[in-house]
């Protein structure tokens, strides 16, 4: 046999991968709940049979009865091996009752790791339904494994586990894609192994209903003027809710519709033209009918236009010189018309009118303007008006002028606005210059020649003797240098170019004659680009801008451009609207076009619409502009998106298309479109989804259809990805809560699909994106025409929060969100943030987010969380000293970024599989692994390869929230490369399989060490990480730490806040993808059971796990009677034990003395488990005979107030002050209809209208308990029993609830039916409860109004440390403010507990507008001038400081207090400022060091809350608004400075802002007289600054007859005798008062402006030395600040000279 041709080969390889194609494609299934299949009727018989197979080889094919059906079970080799038949199921006793179902689940299939298998011969569009039944095996060997079912399509769309033997069973639903359906079998969950199966069943389902279509699309209905007959006017699409319908198309009612002859409908859906159209302005109406494959049809009437007749909207002309001579009948160029009719043609005339003086130079032959006689001589200007007129007889006028210019020598081209990268002349500057030309054959001598840039002074600067050539070029640089030389080098003018534009011309000899200019005498040259030159260019000659500046070299003709367009102005910027509105858009450039679209496409000078008109905004659009004109450079293309919530409701999958221009087919694929298919999320009948659209702010996403959806767009390709499959997007943010548009942005970038698994369009058609902030994108580096980072606060501006990104991910919640059909209805879209903001709030970097609908060129596409990417640029922003470019990182064991391998993390895993041997040299080889000796200090020759804080929180958080989709993917990590790395940082990533989300309470994965996770199984052999990994664990669930149920709780209501809102237009656009029709109450009820059973139950559940694993110690650790915070000084907390730890150890100080090594200076634990001895043995016992015990403070049988009437109590009736005193009252149990009640409470008919009683949803119950000191507690215990809902509230918070919503009106039933009496319980924080009085409110609900009965019961225990019985220390005396660090100990064995730590200061109160002032202000300090202060910096605001000053009594607790306008600093916890103490805030802590040398080591410098001593932002130098913000986010100082008059003088003088009298009561800082200026440069940070005058105010030293004080006032000097007089002048001047001319007396005096506030000078005048007078008698004038920090100020008399003869004026000085 002749073998094939190697092509041959070739076609059945592609014919291969086709095959792998279609297998990929595979639809998805939904998959049932499993279950156990004890019963042949458990056998599904829905639908019609289509095969059923039997795992048998070499076997004979059985037949099952069941319900009446015969079922052929077909044998067969599932598996692609281990297929065998024995008595696997009945060997060991397995019985379903039927032998024939017995005999089939004798034999099974089972592959190790997975398998799959494939259905075969299904038909397309068929909906089918298959039951697997597992293995049958009930050996010992393989009863308890697991497996679950897939389709092949996405591992994440799998069934729940089901069993090996039982036998286990699940069924799923599909419609089938094709002709086949892939299976697959995977390893279960628990005890996964051996996947097999004994038998499958398919059947087909019922057809769905008929349903006629719905809608008819037509992409286009826009005719070309005069389109020939067969022309494509546009494809047709049918909506239709039969989706595998196909459609025909005929017209109808031609009769009503005559232009239905004009035109035929050919290939299926293609309307065309059926003869030749008519011309502009013609119009046509069509009926269309489409019919689907069941004969049912839709009609709809389509209008069809031709473009209207539009004028001409421009006229151009590239010339605009004439060469002085040219001769008559020469051509000078084409005119240009632009038109919106692209089809139009047009004639031109020259036309009388402005600007025709000189026509008669000139005729026009067709476009050409040509020399009809003689021009005028040179520097002439000539001006001629032309019309052009088109084929509709529209016309348009414009005048044009040409400057005649010499053929001879001339100025060729100058620069006079370089940049950086502009030329540099032989001193290594970038000066102007100027090039001049010689157009002519021969040499020519400049001796004698000038250059000048003044009209007026033609001769500035004269060449010396030098010549250059013909055809060539001569530079001269006008730098001001003024250098002549003559043998070559280079030549430097004694003037400079003005950019904003000036005159400039080349003179002859003799001095007057100028053969060349730019500029006239009363005209500038045009103001210039930077590093743009200016002169002549192209052929016909033209003067203009060339972008690339020539100097020495020829023009060329592409290089030059007559100018720049003025941007485009939207006269509505971007925002949301209620209503449309029409816009304007223009440019202040005469006679330019704009272009723009509406479709997300980019307009050019060539495409897109002509603006003619004000845009109609009459639905969600993005609007993009471009303005041009014919020989200007272009504008860039602004974008502007206008969200009009009501048209986002009205968006259909036919509007989409039809309206929003998105195309019918995503490249084959069926596009998703429209808000309309969700029954539960109508928008029609929703009564708030409109306002839902604009709870949070909106991403707009405006890019080229075909970039996104065509054949290479990226939306029709997701299974594409890397830099090829990037492309150029609009991005903006538009927020509703900003009208003004300051806090929207919008930028130009790259964007890609984001994703794994649900890329695939089997899994969903909702993509998640990822932007990057790039110049250039794609393989072949295209311009974005963005910047290459976002710089946004996007995710606030708190400290420490980056503003500057150079990429984002919009997640669309893939697995908890309405994107998988396998999450039912436990989709949160919170899940994965939650774990984010859990990381941070543990204290380590983790990607912020927030939650953002996203548009699509107008479309809505749906709610996104859109998050920071954790990659290099995420790295730099939040790791100390990581370098972008540096960084390791990687994603899911890939390197990413510049990351090429992952030889760190190796080395990582290299240094951890160190730790073996003792439990010393295990210690060691960790402490090495992070850089530390054996005994915690600090090796600089160690890597630092591991940081175990970052580890221990990082796995905390994943293992806390149950997340079962990880360790082995979805992770992303990283290190510095370079030696200063300081560990591996893990960064938390999608957690989104948690909380109940294929997870649950009791779930563990301590132990799995796979992916990311793999350095943990060596690290935890180490001792020294696991006591460190208990002391994460202790901070996070313990003294209100983020784990605690009420901390984890919050945050889950800080995540989830906007929800129910924002979910309700994601239902609409997809929670009906999959079916089932999603809605706000899936997620309701979902929520309530995180809320109710995760958040108690889990962290209890979880320590156990940890405790088994030895991550958490089993000796507890001690509590304090008081958690940190301000007590009386010589007073101090107790210490708290259980009975069974004989020994607390504890250390007190201000903070770690080395944070360099290991371990905490105040850890009372050596490294190495020793004990620390500077640690205080505490003893136990004291505290007043010990801790306290077991206590029941409620319990059944205790007296209830109730409420049974049915009213609404709002919520003012869970208040700690409610008044209850009316209610009634009973023992518990309370309730009816059980009979085992104390109390029976009533009912009444809630809905008298209806037959039968309607019984109230709600009955009311409180109790008060007394708790004396709750904080003695670990913690308490909460049991309650109840039917059929619950809400319980202690001292007005809700602490848990079942059966119902988190906040349930007075009439909602709780829908589900308790069991009776159904018991619960939950464990409270002692912070629940407070020390007195505490008040518990419930409230419980009826099932229904027909529900028979209610029962309410509830005990509350108070709960020891250790759970038992505890002893206590004596109160520690503490009289200063610091850490208290303490540990149990047990001596026998010498374990340790859990570190606990607080912070306590004694006698503190919190800051507030009561003890807290802004004393100094140095907003313009002076410039730095000493060695060591340039070496630090050369920036005068780097030397900036804020003075702060604790006026009260008290030391003051600034924890979280900030700075929220002028500059951002949040205060770090726990700073405090001593009464009458200061606090300083600086710039630039090194500056601020270098001109106030040893002052930091003496005052207090602030540091915030991430542990910087500098604040962000500059204080403006011409005055700022400040805003100080106490912890509760009131105003402690809110007020605006200024650096004019009457404010003190500061500005830039090196002089600070001073509070005069910073004491009670506050002065007003927003006066100016409230400040002064300091006597001394800089101030006095830290200090009491000088201020005003110092010394004896009557003091002459000089003798000059002035006093200190006067010459203070003055700002002369008391030791230099006779300078005060030249301070002071007297004089008369004529002043026009009352319209009549009069002299006056004057006075006029110098004033010290850095006396502003601390000296007042007042002017008094007598007229006899008796009475003086300041007020009626004299007259202000004047003031005049004389740079020299003093000001003239003048007076003149009231009363004219002519009625007093004489007047004397003296000053009077005053000290403030």
């Amino acid at each position: 046999m002749i073998p094939p041709p190697p092509y041959r080969h070739f076609l059945s390889f592609i014919a291969v991968l086709t095959s792998c194609a279609s297998f990929l494609s595979a639809s998805e299934i939904t998959w049932q709940p499993t279950f156990d299949l004890t019963s042949a009727n458990q056998i599904n018989t829905d639908g019609t049979f289509v095969a059923a197979l039997n795992a048998v080889s070499d076997g004979n094919s059985q037949t099952v009865t069941v319900g009446g059906e015969d079922i052929l079970f077909s044998a067969d080799d599932i598996a692609p091996a281990n297929t065998g038949t024995s008595n696997y199921f009945t060997g060991s006793g397995g019985d379903t009752g039927n032998s024939e179902l017995n005999t089939v689940l004798n034999s099974h299939s089972y592959g190790g790791g997975g398998w799959s298998f494939q259905l075969t011969g299904l038909t397309g569009g068929t909906e089918y339904q298959i039951q697997l039944i597992g293995a049958g095996d009930t050996r010992g060997c393989c009863s308890a494994r697991n497996q679950r079912a897939g389709d092949g399509e996405s591992p994440e769309n799998v069934s729940g586990d089901f069993s090996r033997s039982g036998v286990g069973s699940v069924i799923g639903t599909f419609t089938a894609a094709s002709s086949t359906q892939t299976i697959s079998l995977l390893d279960g969950i628990n005890n996964g192994q051996d996947p097999g199966i004994s038998a499958y069943i398919l059947r087909s389902t019922a057809a769905p209903t008929p349903r006629a279509p719905t809608d008819i699309a037509l992409s286009n209905s826009d005719l070309a003027p005069n389109s020939a007959s067969e022309t494509l006017i546009g494809t047709l699409l049918t909506s239709d809710p039969n989706s595998s319908d196909t459609h025909t198309y005929t017209f109808v009612d031609t009769g009503s519709f005559p232009d239905n002859n004009l035109f035929t409908i050919a290939n299926g859906d293609e309307l065309r033209a059926g003869t030749t159209l008519g011309g502009f302005g013609a119009t046509y109406s069509i009926r269309l009918r489409t019919t689907d494959n069941d004969n049912l049809t839709y009609d709809e009437t389509f209008p069809l236009n031709v473009e209207a007749a539009m004028a001409p909207t421009a006229l151009s002309f590239p010339a605009n010189t004439l060469l002085v001579g040219t001769p008559v009948g020469t051509d000078v160029a084409n005119i240009i018309t632009e038109d919106p009719n692209s089809a139009d043609s047009h004639s031109y005339q020259l036309v009388a009118g402005a600007g025709d003086l000189d026509n008669g130079l000139f005729s026009i032959s067709g476009s050409t303007l040509k020399i009809a006689n003689p021009i005028p001589g040179i520097g002439s200007s000539v001006t001629f008006r032309v019309r052009t007129t088109d084929l509709s007889g529209l016309s348009l006028e414009q005048s044009f002028s040409l400057t005649v210019v010499g053929s001879s020598l001339r100025i060729n081209e100058f620069l006079a606005n370089p940049n950086a990268s502009s030329l540099k002349d032989e001193d290594g500057e970038t000066s102007d210059w100027v090039e001049l030309y010689n157009p002519a054959g021969g040499s020519v001598s400049l001796s004698g020649w000038y250059l000048t840039d003044d009209p007026t002074h033609l001769t500035k600067w004269q060449f010396p003797d030098v010549s250059f050539g013909g055809s060539s070029y001569l530079l001269v640089f006008a730098s001001g240098k003024n250098r002549r030389p003559t043998d070559g080098s280079e030549l430097h003018t004694n003037f400079s170019l003005s950019g904003n534009g000036e005159y400039l011309a080349l003179v002859s000899p003799e001095g007057f004659t100028v053969v060349s200019e730019f500029g006239t005498p009363t005209t500038d040259y045009p103001s210039q680009q930077g590093g743009t030159s200016y002169g002549f260019f192209g052929d016909p000659l033209e003067i203009g801008f060339l972008l690339n500046p020539t100097p020495a070299g020829s023009n060329d003709t592409g290089n030059g451009v007559s100018g720049f367009v003025a941007d485009t102005d939207f006269g509505v910027s971007r925002g949301v609207f209620g209503s449309p509105f029409a816009l304007t858009i223009t440019t202040a450039t005469a006679n330019a076009s704009i272009r723009y679209t509406t479709d997300g496409s980019w307009p050019s000078e060539t495409t897109g619409t002509i603006y003619t008109s004000p845009i109609s905004v009459n639905r969600t659009m993005a609007v993009k502009a471009i303005a041009y004109r014919s020989g200007y450079v272009s504008t860039n293309i602004d974008t502007h998106t206008y969200i009009i919530p009501s048209t986002v409701l009205d968006q259909t999958s036919a509007t989409t298309q039809s309206l929003y221009g998105l195309p019918s087919s995503w490249d084959g694929q069926t596009p998703y479109y429209g808000m309309d298919g969700n029954s539960n999320a109508n928008p029609a009948t929703h009564p708030t989804m409109g306002d839902d659209l604009i709870t949070v702010p909106s991403i707009s996403i405006a890019i080229d259809s075909d970039d996104m959806f065509g054949s290479s767009g990226i939306y029709s390709n997701p299974n594409s990805s890397g830099v090829s499959w990037e492309r150029k997007t609009s991005l903006e943010l538009v927020d509703p809560d900003d009208p003004t548009g300051e806090s929207n942005f919008q930028q130009n970038c790259a964007i890609r699909i984001q994703g794994g698994a649900f890329r695939s369009f089997g899994l969903t058609r909702k993509k998640s994106f990822r932007v990057l902030f790039k110049s250039e994108y794609g393989s072949s580096n295209q311009p974005t025409n963005g910047p290459g980072t976002l710089k946004f606060p996007l995710f606030g501006k708190e400290p420490g929060v980056a503003q500057e990104f150079q990429t984002l991910i919009f997640r669309m919640e893939s697995n908890d969100g309405w994107q998988w059909s396998g999450a039912g209805s436990q989709p949160q879209y919170a899940r994965d943030e939650f774990g984010r903001r859990t990381s941070l709030a543990l204290g380590q970097p983790a990607p912020h987010g927030r939650y953002l609908h996203v548009y699509i060129n107008g479309v809505y596409w749906g709610l996104y969380n859109v998050v920071e990417r954790p990659d290099s640029s995420f790295a730099e922003s939040y790791v100390d000293g990581a370098v972008r470019e540096e960084w390791e990182g990687q994603n899911s064991g890939n390197p990413i970024n510049s990351s090429t391998n992952l030889s760190n993390w190796n080395s990582l895993l290299s240094a951890v599989n160190n730790i073996t041997g003792t439990a010393a040299q295990r210690d060691a080889a960790f402490l090495e692994a992070c850089g530390f000796n054996a005994d915690g200090s600090r090796n600089l020759a160690f890597p630092v390869w591991c940081d175990p804080s970052n580890n221990a929180d990082y796995f905390i958080t994943n293992w806390y929230g149950g997340n079962s989709d990880w360790p082995n993917k979805n992770y992303y990590g990283g290190i510095d490369s370079l030696a200063r790395r300081n560990g591996y940082k893990y960064f938390m990533w999608d957690s989104e399989w948690s909380l109940f989300l294929r997870s649950n309470t009791n779930y563990n994965r301590i132990t799995n060490y796979s992916g990311i996770a793999a350095a943990n199984d060596s690290l935890q052999d180490s001792p020294e990480f696991r006591l460190r990994f208990g002391d994460r664990v202790h901070r996070a669930f313990f003294n209100n730490g983020p784990l605690t149920p009420a901390a984890a709780l919050a945050r889950y209501e800080e995540v989830t806040a906007d929800h129910r809102s924002i979910l309700n237009p994601e239902a609409a656009r997809w929670g009906d993808q999959h079916g089932g029709n999603r809605s706000l109450s899936d997620w309701q009820g979902e929520y309530n059971r995180i809320v109710s059973d995760w958040f108690p139950d889990r962290p209890d559940l979880f320590l156990g796990s940890l405790r088994s694993a030895g991550l958490y110690p089993d000796l507890a650790a001690p509590t304090y009677s008081q958690h940190g915070g301000s007590f009386v000084s010589g007073a101090g907390p107790s210490m708290i034990v259980s009975t069974t730890v004989d020994k607390i150890y504890y250390l007190y100080g201000d903070g770690d003395v080395d944070p360099t090594d290991y371990e905490h200076s105040l850890d009372p634990r050596l490294v190495g488990g020793g004990i620390n001895p500077a640690a205080t043995l505490v003893t136990l016992g004291g505290g007043g005979g010990g801790g306290p015990i077991t206590t029941r403070y409620i319990e059944s049988g205790d007296v209830w107030s109730y409420l049974d009437d049915g009213s609404n109590q709002g919520t003012a009736w869970r208040a700690v002050g409610f008044n209850d005193s009316l209610w009634e009252t009973g023992a518990s149990q309370l309730g009816y209809g059980d009979n085992d009640e104390a109390t029976e409470v009533d009912f009444i008919d809630a809905d008298p209208r209806t037959s039968g009683v309607q019984k109230n949803a709600t009955t009311y119950f409180r109790a008060t308990v007394d708790i004396t000191d709750p904080s003695v507690f670990e913690n308490f215990t909460l049991n309650y029993t109840y039917d059929d809902g619950i809400v319980i509230y202690v001292n007005g918070n809700r602490v848990d609830a079942q059966n119902l919503s988190v906040d349930p009106a007075f009439d909602e039933y709780a829908g589900t039916t308790s069991d009776e009496n159904d018991p619960d319980f939950i464990t409270l924080t002692t912070t629940a409860f407070v020390a007195g009085t505490n008040t518990i409110a419930v409230e419980i609900h009826q099932a229904s109004g027909s529900s028979s009965d209610i029962s309410f019961d509830l005990d509350l225990t108070g709960n020891p440390p250790g759970g038992g019985s505890t002893h206590s220390s004596d109160p520690l005396a503490l009289t200063e403010a610091g850490w208290l660090f303490s540990r149990s100990y047990n001596s026998t064995t010498g374990a340790w507990s859990a570190l606990n730590t607080a912070f306590f200061a004694p006698d503190t109160v919190p800051a507030d507008d009561s003890n807290l002032v802004i004393s100094e202000i140095n907003y313009h300090p002076g410039e730095p001038s000493t060695p060591e202060e340039l070496a630090v910096s050369t920036d005068r605001d780097d030397f900036e400081f804020i003075e702060l000053m604790n006026i009260g009594n008290q030391t003051i607790d600034l924890s979280d207090v900030r700075f929220s306008l002028g500059i951002t600093f949040n205060f770090a916890d726990n700073t405090l400022i001593a009464p009458g103490g200061r606090l300083v805030v600086v710039k630039n802590k090194a500056a601020f060091d270098a001109r106030y040398p040893g002052l930091a080591a003496s005052i207090q410098i602030a540091t915030d809350v991430l542990g910087n001593d500098f604040f962000s932002g500059r204080l403006s130098n011409d005055g700022e608004h400040l805003i100080l913000l106490d912890a509760n986010d009131l105003g402690i100082h809110s007020f605006i400075f200024d650096d004019d008059l009457p404010w003190p003088y500061a500005d830039g003088s090196a002089f600070t802002l001073v509070l005069k009298s910073p004491g009670t009561p506050i002065p007003d800082h927003g006066l100016a007289e409230s400040w002064v200026g300091s006597n001394n440069a800089n101030g006095a940070p830290g200090s009491a600054a000088e201020t005003g005058f110092i010394g004896d105010s009557f003091a002459d030293d000089d003798g000059d007859g002035f006093s200190a004080l006067m010459e203070y006032a003055l700002g002369s000097d008391d030791v230099l005798s006779g300078d005060a007089n030249e301070k002071i002048n007297i004089t008369s001047s004529s002043f026009t008062v009352n319209e009549e001319i009069d002299d006056y007396f004057v006075i006029s005096y110098e004033r010290n402006l850095y006396a502003q506030n601390a000296v007042t000078l007042i002017p008094q005048l007598s007229y006899n030395l008796v009475a003086w007078n300041s007020d009626t008698e004299i007259v202000f004038l004047s003031e005049t600040d004389n740079l020299d920090g003093t000001a003239t100020v003048s007076y003149r008399s009231a009363t004219p000279m002519s009625d007093q003869v004489q007047a004397f004026f003296r000053l009077l000085a005053t000290q403030q």
